[in-house]
């Protein structure tokens, strides 16, 4: 189990902006904050204050992926200016990996979530499915049956689509009679 420092430690990859600054420092290797700043821009045509972007900065350092260093490890060194480093390049490349697998699981249980609490009280009233119910329940559950969703889902979950696929199905028969 993750404890709290673990978890927001995780909450670091959670802003895209600070995806793309770990990914800009891994193409450039050192860079300031102006440079950083500056590239961010080209890149992915991200505005970002300096003030905004130093407290990325600040939450990538607690974390351990970047440190802060002198300038004198720029080409034409400067001690005057600091500038960011990562940190463990191939932890940082390897935890960035499995953060794009980790987000598509937790994506296909919201998924499959929204979908339960929807077929549940649409089945709860005993009722059958209105036209507009069915069809809410038909693109969720064609959500979940799809490849990036339904290959993170698991073997209980993969059960109850099945159930609520069913439970669709049947209501569809007796609602044409």
């Amino acid at each position: 189990m993750l404890d709290n420092e673990s978890w927001a430690q995780l909450g670091v990859f959670e802003s895209k902006a600070r995806l793309e600054i770990i990914e800009s420092l891994l193409k450039h290797e050192i860079m300031s904050l102006s440079e950083i700043r500056k590239k961010l821009k080209e890149m992915y045509d991200r505005q970002i204050t300096l003030p905004g972007l130093l407290r990325h900065m600040h939450e990538l350092e607690n974390v351990g992926i970047v440190r802060q260093e002198s300038g004198g490890f720029l080409a034409t060194p400067d001690a005057r200016r600091r500038v960011y480093i990562i940190q463990g390049e191939g932890r940082v490349k390897e935890i960035l990996q499995n953060w794009e697998k980790l987000n598509m699981k937790l994506t296909a249980g919201i998924t499959f979530n929204e979908l339960t609490k929807v077929a549940r009280s649409v089945f709860a009233t005993g009722t059958i499915p209105q036209l507009k119910e069915r069809k809410v329940l038909e693109r969720m559950i064609e959500k979940c049956e799809s490849e990036e969703v339904s290959c993170h889902l698991m073997d209980d979950e993969i059960k109850k689509l099945k159930f609520w696929k069913m439970m669709l199905s049947s209501t569809r028969e007796l609602s044409e009679e």
